[in-house]
């Protein structure tokens, strides 16, 4: 098993080094919490190649939005029949957010595809790097704004050292493990949390302040049934008048149903439409 982890870290070694030669070695590497990115063999390579290695917040995917659509579009190309094929043409195809193809960006060029194109199409042009750089930023401006709108994001209170929070990822149900909060991490919006086990570190999203306990909950009053809903009829119950009944029958029995009033399953009073006693 060791032989097999150590064959895995060798390979993605030389693969990274692939790369780095290719285009050469970068300021920054932004990843997940992967264990081929916070290995021992990992933080060799970036003190070689003197890069700075920033981790995303531990279990939220969308923190490392970049890569997760990658790995979409990726996973769509790879579904194909001829998945080379796919990734030429993909290659050849202008993106939203910059207007020019990834060929131009990188070889300032179309490149020749299955596609029938005119020969002046495949000549050397270089866009210009500010306006795919601002246009570049405008279409991420907007998707984050439609992004927000439709989920309802809102800022989060921060939180100071010593506070007491509690924790829950999104694949969890309660807020159940609680913990004190050490600092802000160096991720935006990411604090060190300090549990009773280990140290750890989550987004803002997953910690909630702790609520402090004073006692048990109060139990509510339990009414008696028949003084509550007797409670709810009004004082006088209108009844219609009897044809021919004098005044003092129909006050008489006026006072006799609003001394006994009877009670409803729904504990609703009656009342009957003006239109019966619009003659009394």
């Amino acid at each position: 098993m060791e032989g097999e982890v150590y064959a895995v870290q060798v390979s993605f070694r030389i693969r990274m080094k692939d790369v780095f030669a290719q285009f050469g070695a970068p300021k920054e590497v932004v990843s997940d919490n992967g264990p081929q990115f916070i290995s021992e063999e990992f933080r060799d390579l970036a003190a070689r190649f003197r890069f700075n290695h920033v981790t995303s917040s531990p279990y939220l995917p969308n923190a490392n939005g970049e890569a997760e659509r990658a790995v979409q579009t990726a996973k769509r190309i790879l579904s194909q029949r001829d998945h080379w094929l796919g990734l030429m043409i993909y290659r050849d195809t202008p993106i939203a957010a910059t207007g020019h193809s990834p060929s131009q960006l990188k070889l300032g060029r179309h490149i020749r595809t299955t596609m029938p194109v005119l020969p002046s199409t495949l000549e050397p042009s270089w866009p210009d790097r500010e306006s795919v750089l601002l246009r570049d930023q405008a279409t991420k401006e907007s998707y984050a704004e439609h992004y927000n709108h439709r989920h309802g994001v809102r800022p989060l209170q921060p939180l100071q050292p010593g506070e007491r929070v509690v924790m829950k990822n999104d694949n969890q149900k309660g807020w159940k493990q609680s913990g004190v909060i050490s600092g802000a991490a160096d991720t935006p919006r990411s604090y060190v949390v300090q549990t009773e086990t280990r140290t750890t570190r989550r987004n803002r999203r997953h910690l909630q302040p702790a609520v402090p306990t004073t006692g048990t909950t109060p139990k509510k009053p339990v009414r008696d049934p028949q003084t509550y809903h007797a409670s709810l009829l009004p004082d006088t119950v209108e009844t219609p008048c009897a044809s021919g009944a004098s005044g003092a029958d129909n006050l008489a029995s006026a006072e006799s149903a609003s001394a006994t009033p009877e009670l409803r399953r729904s504990s609703r009073a009656v009342k009957k439409p003006e239109r019966f006693v619009e003659n009394c």
